[in-house]
């Protein structure tokens, strides 16, 4: 769930970028340039998470079939012994595209953490999903051991009454919180690639002017 909610991240935050593009493209060419490298070390950033989490099982289904056109190749530079984890020479080249952003901002480049934070940020999706699927287990466990397997009739329909109000408080507190980290994650993560809160100030074409008697 944890890969499968980067891959989720990597295909939302990859169309804002594309949007950001499509915007800048007819207004200022090196704004588009640095959306587009900016993809490029989006789409670098998710091959090195794959390749590092290859070992799951959907992890190495993108890697081995969907990515399988990919150059494996571990850069030579002896990066990988230093953080412990195999770096593809192709995404270390993706990665450093994101210095084009220069032509956005001179310290654009500084970003490239902050790129990563927003992939991995949505990870709390995966966080959500597991806790309250814990949450739900926990409340069937509990309430069929002690109030519906090991007592009477009675007791056991008033279990499921009590199983029934619990699993509806897990819902609902399942869409309240997916809800609000749907829209941070629009917000705070996506919005921020393609949109900007400015315009140009309203010009009447003209005003009326009171006459005053």
């Amino acid at each position: 769930m944890f890969y499968l909610s980067i891959v989720f991240g990597f295909l939302h935050l990859g169309t804002s970028y594309v949007m950001g593009f499509v915007n800048e493209v007819g207004h200022n060419r090196k704004h588009a340039i640095s959306k587009l490298a900016w993809f490029i070390c989006l789409f670098g950033i998710f091959t090195l998470l794959t390749r590092t989490l290859s070992w799951t099982p959907s992890g190495h289904w993108v890697w081995s079939v969907a990515l399988s056109w990919f150059p494996g190749a571990l850069e030579p530079l002896g990066l990988s012994a230093v953080f412990g984890t195999p770096i593809p020479f192709a995404s270390l080249l993706m990665i450093l595209t994101a210095f084009l952003g220069i032509l956005e901002s001179p310290v654009a480049p500084l970003e490239i953490g902050g790129l990563l934070a927003n992939v991995l940020s949505y990870l709390r999706l995966a966080a959500i999903g597991i806790g309250k699927a814990t949450i739900a287990a926990t409340f069937n466990t509990l309430i069929f051991h002690a109030l519906i397997l090991e007592q009477g009739i009675a007791i056991a329909i008033v279990g499921f009454a009590l199983l029934t109000m619990a699993q509806l408080l897990v819902f609902l507190l399942g869409g309240v919180s997916a809800a609000i980290q749907g829209i941070r994650l629009n917000y705070v993560e996506s919005f921020t690639k393609f949109y900007k809160g400015n315009g140009t100030m309203f010009q009447p074409f003209g005003a009326r002017v009171s006459k005053e008697v």
